[in-house]
C-alpha cells in the first residue's frame, strides 16, 4: 500500500524525461560549468594584475579598472602620464597568463 503512495511521485518526475530533455540538460549543465570556469580565470588574472599594479609605487590605483576575458586584460580609468599609461600595459604583458592588453587608460594629468 505504501508503494502506491510512491507512484504518482515518481510519474510526475519521469514524466518530462525524454531523451531531448535530457540532452538538452546535459548541454546547458555544460555551458554553465564553462562559464563558471571562465569567469573564475579572469577573476584570477584580474587579481593578478592588480597585485602587481598595487605594488608599483609609480602607479596610484584609485582611478584605474581592470577587467579580463580569455586572457586579454583591459585597462581603463585614467593616469597622470602617457609613459605610465605605456609602463602599465608593458607590465600587464610581463604576468603570466596574459594574451594581449587593450589600454583604455586616458592621461589626465595632475594639475599644479
Amino acid at each position: 500500500m505504501k508503494f502506491l503512495v510512491f507512484i504518482p511521485f515518481i510519474l510526475v518526475f519521469t514524466a518530462g524525461c525524454n531523451p531531448q530533455d535530457a540532452a538538452n540538460m546535459q548541454r546547458d549543465t555544460s555551458r554553465i560549468a564553462r562559464d563558471t570556469t571562465e569567469a573564475a580565470t579572469n577573476a584570477q588574472l584580474v587579481g593578478r594584475v592588480g597585485a602587481v599594479f598595487t605594488q608599483l609605487k609609480s602607479v596610484d590605483m584609485s582611478g584605474i579598472h581592470l577587467e579580463a576575458k580569455n586572457g586579454t586584460v583591459i585597462l581603463g580609468g585614467h593616469v597622470r602620464s602617457a609613459s605610465q599609461k605605456a609602463y602599465m600595459q608593458k607590465m600587464a604583458m610581463e604576468i603570466r597568463g596574459v594574451k594581449a592588453v587593450v589600454n583604455h587608460l586616458r592621461v589626465i594629468p595632475v594639475s599644479q
